[in-house]
């Protein structure tokens, strides 16, 4: 006879949930509560599938707050250097509203060196926040805050882009005011000047670079460090809409890095606000580069190539463009600079400068107390430079201040004609008339271009000039056959002699 072994109707109940769980997956982090089945999630749309919620939120951004970082951390480099390493975008969050929330982070986060640790790579480190203000991220240490790219400036980099977006990134460095300045900087042959309204005391460099392409710094500020952005190699990143103040250089482009481009930024009160070092093919475009009191808008030395500057605006810095340095090979001349449409510009050609261009152009500066020369090109090894339908600052105390210093070779100025204007009575003409007449022009020679100009209507007659000997310009008015009787007309002539190309 079989012994029959009975159970409660509680007991059976718990040994059917027990043979549900054995068959549910297995879940990777174990709880209390993980026999419980996941909450489902649906996307909405024709096709879409029930998928776990839990996998669903790893989508998401990741925030500082998730690794053991936040607001109060002193130093959340460990919460940062985990976060990024999930190779997920780190999203600064803030976590009280209306309040501007700052996260610090006190070391170096190098991801050359960490792969060289445990050969995790980040191929694209993402750092975003919820507006320039609201979400601070702040590097307290010493040297470099963030290092990335194949080489910068360690070995053991990989090829990595960076996309930092829509917060503030700041240093340490003390804004100057009307007690203490800033300190001066020395890069190559420029310094900077002790100023109460530009640049820094910080020696800390907030990003140090190899950008690959698609990299992009947007809708930031970067402010307070000794260095805001600095390159080294890389190519085809996008520098934009940003403000940078109160560093003692800006942007820094070295090492031939090539095809950057720094569009709609504002570049204030900083003591360089772009330096060039053996970089080419960047552009520059409808950014406000202004207020760099202490130094230059724009510092060039030694084989800086293909640079394009259009449609910026520069306004009260004592320099704006400043080319010094290189030396006599060739291969290190600065050349092919192009400068086009931009606002109050002013130039100082000090040597090394080959193929550079100028055209229309408003020189000098809007703010006509400060120092500086609208153009200046007085130093040795300067060739091949074009200034060509440029406008100047009226006001008498800003005007080109040399075109042909010493050593400058093939300087072409297009912009800066003789001119000449006189009353002229221009007599009745017929059909098939013409009249010579001869002005005095001095400075005018022989193979010079000629515009004539009569400021009232003369119907369909015609003005040519021409130098025919030193100092002397023929007028010919000529009234075509396809012309009609002219009358005579009392009006103003005006001449116009270009330096032949």
């Amino acid at each position: 006879m079989a012994l029959v072994q009975k159970t409660s109707a509680r007991q059976n109940e718990q040994i059917a949930r027990n043979k549900d769980a054995e068959e549910l997956p297995k879940r990777s982090s174990a709880s209390a509560r993980q026999s419980d089945r996941a909450t489902p999630f649906t996307q909405s749309g024709t096709g879409a599938r029930a998928r776990s919620s839990d996998l669903k939120l790893r989508e998401a951004p990741v925030s500082l707050e998730d690794f053991g970082g936040g607001i109060n951390v002193e130093d959340n480099t460990p919460a940062i250097i985990a976060a990024l390493k999930t190779n997920r975008p780190l999203h600064l969050v803030c976590p009280v509203p209306f309040v501007r929330a700052t996260y610090r982070f006190a070391k170096t986060v190098d991801f050359g060196a960490l792969f060289q640790k445990d050969t995790t790579k980040v191929p694209v480190v993402i750092i975003t926040g919820e507006g320039k203000d609201k979400t601070v991220l702040q590097y307290t240490g010493p040297g470099v805050g963030l290092i990335g790219g194949a080489n910068a400036p360690v070995l053991g980099g990989y090829t990595q882009s960076l996309i930092m977006h829509n917060l503030s990134y700041i240093g340490t460095g003390r804004v100057p005011d009307e007690v203490i300045p800033s300190i001066p900087l020395s890069y190559f042959r420029f310094k900077t000047e002790a100023n109460v309204f530009a640049g820094s005391d910080s020696s800390q460099t907030g990003i140090y670079w190899e950008f690959d392409a698609a990299s992009t710094i947007s809708n930031c500020e970067i402010a307070r460090f000794g260095v805001g952005v600095k390159t080294r190699l890389g190519y085809g990143a996008t520098i934009r809409s940003n403000h940078f103040r109160y560093n003692n250089i800006a942007i820094e482009l070295t090492q031939a890095v090539t095809t950057i481009t720094v569009v709609d930024n504002v570049i204030e009160r900083n003591g360089i606000g772009i330096a060039l070092y053996q970089s080419s093919l960047c552009s520059f475009r409808g950014n406000a580069i202004q207020g760099n009191y202490g130094g230059c808008d724009v510092y060039s030395f030694i084989w800086n190539k293909g640079h394009k500057f259009d449609s910026n605006y520069f306004e009260a810095s004592s320099r704006v463009v400043v080319q010094d340095g290189g030396n006599s090979n060739s291969s290190l001349v600065n050349t092919a600079f192009e400068f086009v449409n931009n606002i109050g510009l002013k130039v100082e050609l000090r040597e090394f400068a080959e193929n550079w261009s100028f055209r229309r152009n408003l020189m000098g500066d809007v703010n006509t107390t400060s120092s500086g020369p609208t153009f200046d090109c007085t130093n040795n090894n300067i060739r091949g430079i074009v200034v060509e339908d440029n406008l100047e600052n009226h006001d008498a105390r800003l005007r080109f201040t040399n075109y042909t210093g010493a050593g400058v070779k093939n300087l072409i100025v297009r912009d800066s004609p003789i001119t000449i204007r006189t009353k002229y009575n221009m007599e009745k003409m017929e059909i098939g008339d013409s009249s010579l007449h001869k002005l005095v022009v001095p400075g005018s020679k022989t193979g010079d271009a000629v515009s004539v100009s009569f400021n009232k209507p003369i119907n369909a007659v015609q003005l040519h000039g021409w130098v025919t000997e030193s100092e002397t310009v023929s007028v010919v008015f000529y009234n075509p056959p396809y012309g009609q009787f002219t009358n005579s007309v009392a009006g103003e002539l005006t001449v116009e002699v270009f330096p032949k190309l």
